[in-house]
């Protein structure tokens, strides 16, 4: 099953989002509603703040089939990378880092593929991450709720994150 669905890149559209939301978990019968609204609501306010445009349109993309995959459109300008990398190109492959720590918990992201960031949490706390900030508690919900979560980016084109449960 495949549900596709645009929204104004407003966080008032959260209530139309929900709604859609409900209708798409009635017809998956595999997730629960309230797990589905919360996972893919954080990840639409985060793109909402990273768009920078509340004009441009959110478009989120869920397909069931042996699992449940969930993307969600940024037409903003990206997710913010380390100094020392100016793109995810091949030669960054490997490259990873803290992104954040919260108490006892990193998120600990990694270049995986060319243009693609994979997000992972770890109790290992080896090195502070940056100061938590409201996007990054988007993240560790959506890490905690999920098994896997990537951000794909390709310069002049939609960015977007991608959810499996």
């Amino acid at each position: 099953m495949l549900f596709i669905k645009s929204f104004q890149a407003d966080t008032i559209e959260t209530d139309n989002l929900a709604i859609w939301l409900e209708e798409v978990a009635m017809a998956l019968e595999s997730i629960s509603y309230h797990k589905l609204r919360f996972v893919v609501h954080e990840a639409f306010v985060n793109a909402c703040k990273f768009s920078g445009d509340n004009h441009s349109s959110i478009i989120v993309v869920i397909r069931h089939q042996d699992k449940l995959e969930i993307a969600i459109t940024d037409p903003g300008k990206g997710f913010e990378i380390p100094q020392n990398l100016d793109h995810f190109d091949a030669a960054a492959i490997g490259f990873k880092w803290n992104l954040v720590t919260d108490r006892n918990t990193a998120v600990i992201a990694e270049i995986r593929d060319p243009h693609t960031l994979s997000f992972h949490l770890s109790t290992e706390v080896n090195e502070p991450g940056n100061e938590l900030r409201e996007n990054h508690r988007g993240l560790i919900s959506i890490l905690k709720a999920s098994r896997k979560l990537s951000y794909h980016f390709v310069p002049n084109s939609l960015n977007y994150l991608q959810i499996t449960c």
